[in-house]
């Protein structure tokens, strides 16, 4: 993956630390701040499955997680935004923090995506609409 000028996206840190997986271990994302994109690759053959659009301007993901069954990701980026994809296809996105957000997660019930930006963690409802239900700061 490097060797394409991409690098692993953790989910647990800014930093990397293996990427993240769907459900099976079939497919990893990658970005990175000199490509301005996502990445979805298939591990067994090393091919390209998509790569995603992080529209509207151009930032790097930080962070990315897949939902239990693979077919929701979340990704969070440098321009403070949460993106959701279903089946690859962005389905919403909305401005979380005025920071980059280095960290996403989804809850346990789906119901909840939960980002991180320096000092603050926040709870976000994903249904029907984005909308943050808790603030942490510290």
């Amino acid at each position: 993956l490097a060797s394409r000028g991409h690098h692993l996206v953790s989910s647990a840190t800014t930093t990397g630390g293996g990427g993240v997986t769907s459900q099976g271990g079939v497919t990893v994302t990658s970005g990175g701040s000199e490509v301005h994109e996502v990445v979805v690759w298939d591990l067994r053959t090393g091919d390209i499955i998509t790569t995603l659009d992080i529209s509207p301007l151009p930032c790097a993901v930080l962070s990315t997680a897949f939902n239990h069954n693979g077919h929701l990701l979340v990704t969070g980026a440098t321009d403070g935004m949460i993106r959701v994809y279903s089946d690859f296809q962005c389905i919403m996105g909305w401005q979380a923090h005025a920071l980059p957000v280095t960290t996403v997660m989804f809850g346990s019930d789906e119901m909840y995506v939960y980002s991180y930006a320096r000092g603050e963690i926040k709870q976000w409802k994903t249904s029907p609409i984005s909308q943050c239900t808790r603030t942490i700061e510290f």
